[in-house]
């Protein structure tokens, strides 16, 4: 990885700035968005967060060696072997010199980035495994893991700060990386994480209730979203949902090719002749027969968006065809555990009202008669409170029980929680019960299943852990369906 120093004024050149006061002859031995990480020769960006204000600890970056400041605002107190450059976004700055730093390593890559409430993290890992069967070394930036080639980090975000982007991008580079596929919430595309990124195709999968503790409104959520399609340069391609009302939308600003993909719409690759079952998905899409192993509506969707991605990538369609039996979903995600007497559990990380909704109705699409779907889930704590009753709503219409539980409770109280999504049960005749702690529920859900019958735990997905007060404890709802079943 290159890591030699940079000179300040060949920044400069691609920076675009207010002010500088301090000396122009400068190196930048490393960069840093964390003041204690400064060392002698550190370029400190100072950014606003939510509850932290970087700026306040420009005295300590200057102090532990740093002699170069980016910054909104400059200090009252300058010192005179320091450079202080000025300008109006350091968020959207620290895209920028992140990527300088680390000599543009997107340039060198083919990116691919996929944003939307549901489905972004199975459709960039089923992207990831595709261009690796196509033979391309590949990296992968999702919520459940990183990947570079075939060597596997743990996943701090699902779009990671801008400095640790670049700083990934350029290990896979060195890798010999030709391709990545990443997730892009709408929290980075927010705070300009993805700034500095040169995309090849964006995506987007759908548009639905999450996330409004941050964005406050759908329209403002929705505009966010919009931003990534806005901002793809004219030789990206941007691929659309247009079964989801905001698909259009989405790419209607746009300078990339716009490309859609629907079950319900004409569009650029429409899926026909759909044969569901929980073996998989057979359809044809502009009349070539397509088999998949993965199950349900809302796979088929994720599927067409793959296929629609990687025939704009020029690759043979007899090639994506064949490879399209091997594909597997990621962990957490519609992940199958067989039990006793055919009963079935699924775990998922369904964990907004149509994530659930979707997932429940497709399963009742498929259940045999006489058995019951019985689901298991809860609200993260600390979060979008609006969607509580909405989820519990959505289990009330398509599950035949529910047990109401905790899921990451946070700093709330995991009762209070439990009630609000149980709103979503009055007046209606649907049978549910509330069982606060977690493992008890997915106990009982098992215990008063009958054979044929499916288990859903749905909500954490991949998650290995529980988040309580402000610890941070192991649970993993795999482990615990593996452990009763077997």
């Amino acid at each position: 990885m290159n890591t030699s120093e940079k000179n300040l004024q060949s920044l400069l050149t691609i920076l675009t700035h207010e002010t500088i006061i301090g000396p122009l002859e400068q190196t930048v031995s490393t960069i840093t968005l964390d003041s204690r990480n400064a060392i002698p020769g550190t370029l400190f960006i100072a950014q606003a967060g939510e509850t932290v204000d970087g700026h306040a600890f420009i005295p300590s970056a200057i102090e532990q060696g740093g002699t170069i400041i980016v910054c909104e605002n400059i200090p009252t107190t300058i010192h005179p072997e320091v450079s202080y450059i000025k300008v109006t976004d350091t968020h959207c700055a620290t895209g920028i010199i992140a990527a300088w730093y680390y000599d543009f390593p997107t340039q060198e890559l083919e990116v691919l980035g996929v944003t939307g409430t549901n489905g972004k993290t199975t459709v960039a890992t089923l992207l990831w495994q595709s261009l690796r069967i196509l033979g391309k070394k590949t990296g992968l930036i999702s919520t459940v893991s990183y990947w570079i080639d075939d060597k596997e980090f743990p996943s701090t975000h699902t779009t990671p700060d801008a400095i640790t982007l670049q700083k990934n991008f350029r290990a896979m580079c060195d890798a010999g990386c030709t391709h990545v596929v990443m997730e892009v919430s709408s929290h980075a595309i927010a705070q300009k994480r993805i700034e500095g990124i040169a995309f090849r195709i964006g995506m987007f999968t759908n548009l639905t209730q999450d996330h409004l503790d941050f964005h406050k409104t759908m329209e403002n959520y929705r505009d966010t979203k919009k931003q990534f399609f806005t901002s793809l340069p004219e030789h990206a391609v941007a691929i659309t949902n247009a079964d989801d009302k905001n698909g259009l939308l989405m790419v209607e600003d746009t300078k990339a090719k716009k490309v859609t993909y629907s079950i319900d719409q004409a569009s650029d690759y429409t899926a026909h002749n759909i044969v569901l079952s929980t073996q998989g998905t057979t359809f044809t899409v502009n009349g070539d027969p397509v088999s998949s192993s993965l199950i349900g509506r809302f796979n088929l969707l994720n599927s067409l968006a793959v296929y629609a991605a990687l025939l704009e990538l020029q690759y043979e369609k007899e090639k994506i065809i064949d490879l399209f039996p091997a594909l597997l979903p990621p962990s957490g995600r519609f992940e199958v555990f067989r039990g006793t007497e055919e009963r079935v559990g699924i775990v998922d990380y369904a964990h907004t009202p149509d994530g659930l909704e979707k997932l429940l109705s497709t399963l009742q699409e498929m259940k045999k008669s006489g058995t019951a779907i019985i689901v298991v889930f809860g609200c993260g704590g600390n979060r979008d409170t609006t969607k509580r009753p909405i989820m519990g709503a959505a289990a009330a219409k398509y599950a035949d029980y529910t047990v109401v539980t905790s899921d990451n409770p946070r700093n709330e109280v995991p009762e209070t929680i439990c009630d609000q999504v149980a709103e979503g049960f009055k007046n209606t005749t649907a049978k549910y019960e509330i069982i606060v702690d977690r493992k008890s529920a997915i106990i009982h859900a098992i215990e008063m299943s009958k054979p044929g019958d499916t288990i859903v735990v749905a909500g954490k997905g991949h998650e290995q852990y529980q988040i309580i007060g402000d610890k941070k404890i192991h649970f993993s709802d795999q482990e615990i369906l593996r452990e009763l079943f077997n």
